[in-house]
């Protein structure tokens, strides 16, 4: 499991148009790896 870096809330994962999107479901940030926002 995850964890949020700027909350320390639980993320959960999904997919959106191929790529796999985390985000806090307490602050509801999104994180992406590197290369995503490219695709």
């Amino acid at each position: 499991m995850l964890t949020c870096p700027k909350c320390h809330g639980e993320m959960r994962q999904y997919e959106r148009s191929g790529v796999v999107i985390d985000q806090c479901g307490e602050c509801r940030g999104i994180f992406l790896d590197r290369g995503e926002l490219e695709k």
